[in-house]
C-alpha cells in the first residue's frame, strides 16, 4: 500500500467513527481556547456546547453520498 493510501485510510478510520473524548483532551488549541473563554460555569458550559455543536454545519461530509445536512 502506497504512504498515501495509507494515509487516507487513517483519515477516513478517524472522522468515520467520530472524535474521542481523549483526543479532545489531547487538542490543546480546543482546550486552551475553552480555558480562555469558559467562565466555570455549568450555564456558560451548557451556551458554549450550544455554539460548538451548531457549527457541526461546518464539518466535511466524511462519506459517499452524504450531505452536510446528514452530519451529526
Amino acid at each position: 500500500m502506497s504512504r498515501l493510501a495509507e494515509e487516507v485510510c487513517l483519515y477516513l478510520e478517524k472522522y468515520e467513527g467520530g472524535v474521542t473524548a481523549e483526543s479532545v483532551k489531547l487538542n490543546e488549541d480546543l482546550i486552551n481556547a475553552l480555558a480562555v473563554t469558559w467562565d466555570g460555569t455549568a450555564k456558560h458550559a451548557k451556551a458554549l456546547s450550544a455554539v460548538i455543536r451548531s457549527l457541526t454545519v461546518l464539518r466535511p461530509v466524511n462519506r459517499v453520498g452524504e450531505t452536510r445536512d446528514m452530519v451529526v
